[in-house]
């Protein structure tokens, strides 16, 4: 057992050994204050660290969704642009088809055309050399017209009685709807005279009344009066200058009887 020599000195010890103690103390309770002040930020760092891990992991799941989302447009937008795809190659086959079709009407088109025209060329060229033969038949006809009109002229002229010089008498032979036939004298001869009623005179009478003369002054037949002629002027009836016969058409039918004797068909022409 040791004994200190002074006491000074032990308590002196004491007091730093205390001092020691107090600081020891005092640090240990720092270090517990920091140990503690450490787990709660490491506590914190944690619950943040967590807090901070779930977010990520949020946002890792709403990227994974969204990226599927994504994905789904991305697929739909592919089939539809390959639909359209398809469709548009449709489109651009039906477009040359079309074309085709075309191509192929106006190729028709046009030879059909040129065949047309070549037809209508041809029926053009049929048309003028018919109107051609057209045209030099009726200056052929115009020419024939006219010499036949000048022909008729001057023999309607030859064939034209001046009414000056007929003498009508009282003597009636005969009368009709159209004309009555009287006894008239013409360059010192008796003449039948058939001398048109006034009120049917018309364009129509006068034309077939020049024709009748035309055609009866031709006609040369002992059993056919002769024509001599006709007054055609204006102002004046129309006259019909002609044979006078004698006797009568009942006279040669009784005649015929009395002989019992009948006309031969030569001597009825």
């Amino acid at each position: 057992r040791l004994v200190p020599a002074d006491r000074g000195e032990t308590r002196s010890e004491e007091k730093n050994l205390l001092l020691v103690s107090r600081n020891s103390q005092s640090a240990l309770s720092g270090a517990q204050e920091g140990e503690e002040r450490l787990q709660a930020e490491k506590s914190n760092d944690s619950e943040n660290l967590e807090s901070e891990l779930i977010g990520a992991r949020q946002e890792i799941a709403d990227s994974k969704s969204n990226e599927d989302s994504l994905r789904n447009e991305l697929a739909i937008l592919e089939k539809s642009l390959a639909e359209a795809q398809y469709k548009l190659k449709q489109k651009e086959a039906d477009l040359l088809e079309r074309e085709n079709r075309i191509e192929s009407m106006r190729t028709e088109q046009t030879s059909t055309a040129a065949s047309d025209v070549s037809l209508l060329k041809r029926h053009l060229s049929e048309k003028d050399v018919l109107l051609e033969r057209m045209t030099t038949r009726c200056q052929n006809a115009e020419a024939s017209l006219a010499e036949a009109q000048q022909s008729l002229k001057e023999f309607l002229d030859v064939l034209s009685i001046n009414p000056e010089v007929v003498e009508l008498t009282g003597l009636k032979l005969g009368s009709g709807s159209y004309a009555d036939v009287c006894v008239g004298r013409w360059q010192g001869i008796k003449v039948a005279v058939k001398k048109f009623h006034e009120l049917i005179t018309t364009p129509r009478t006068k034309s077939l009344f020049r024709r009748e003369v035309q055609i009866c002054s031709r006609m040369h037949h002992p059993n056919i009066m002769t024509i001599y002629g006709a007054v055609m002027e204006k102002g004046v009836s129309f006259q019909m200058i002609a044979e006078l016969l004698e006797g009568s058409v009942e006279e040669v039918i009784d005649a015929a009887h009395e002989s019992e004797s009948y006309l031969t068909v030569s001597e009825q022409v």
